[in-house]
């Protein structure tokens, strides 16, 4: 966390991206522990001085945008919903794997060109039986 905010968002990414390499496949682990108790309770190990949203958001921005194509798989773990009353924390962790989520869409269909529909009986609106 330390180097994070010393560094930056756009250095940090710079520094991954150059590890990672130019034609290299992205698996994107996020462990919520690294976030600052004061953005994030819900998880098992608060890190007091820990990063915020923002930071990781911008710093996943910044290497979805060099590394489009590139992702095959990512994960988030540590998210703890019975120590979250006020689901604030659950709410922004499904925004950010929203944004995950939607990056490795867009990573599939920029590898194989297709495009598939997708279909659920248990989405929003449909009665589950």
């Amino acid at each position: 966390s330390d180097d994070f905010w010393r560094m930056g968002a756009k250095a940090v990414a710079e520094e991954a991206l150059e590890v990672i390499g130019k034609d290299t496949p992205v698996y994107l682990t996020f462990d919520l522990d690294v976030l600052d108790p004061t953005e994030h309770s819900s998880n098992g190990l608060a890190d007091p001085f820990g990063l915020t949203w923002r930071q990781v958001y911008d710093f996943t921005r910044i290497v979805s945008e060099k590394k489009r194509d590139d992702l095959v798989g990512a994960d988030l773990v540590e998210y703890t919903p019975p120590s979250d009353a006020s689901r604030r924390d659950g709410i922004t962790t499904v925004g950010y794997s929203w944004e995950l989520l939607c990056w490795l869409a867009q990573s599939v269909v920029a590898r194989n060109g297709e495009k598939r529909k997708t279909q659920w009986d248990k989405a929003w609106g449909v009665a589950c039986l």
